[in-house]
């Protein structure tokens, strides 16, 4: 990966790193149903707590896994859902 996006997401998660999102807060961004969200962050949510979501924690996870493109929220989300169907597979 181009060093490039390695440092850019470095500097999305420094901004982004205090930003939580509640269940409530999920489902209206992304218009599902509350119940949806807990399968969509399931890799996240299993590092922080249950009623909340860190970004910065999903943002580390995409890190990791260099997926450096993936920074929004949305998209962080769609990212999750992939990452779990994965890890059922």
């Amino acid at each position: 990966m181009p060093n490039q996006y390695s440092d850019f997401l470095k500097g999305k998660v420094i901004i982004l790193k205090e930003i939580d999102y509640t269940y409530e807060e999920i489902s209206l961004e992304l218009n599902i149903p509350i119940s949806s969200c807990h399968l969509l962050c399931m890799p996240c949510l299993s590092l922080t707590s249950l009623k909340s979501f860190k970004l910065s924690l999903c943002l580390n996870i995409i890190y990791l896994l260099k997926f450096a493109f993936i920074l929004i929220l949305k998209q962080c989300f769609i990212f999750c859902f992939i990452y779990h169907n994965n890890v059922k597979l």
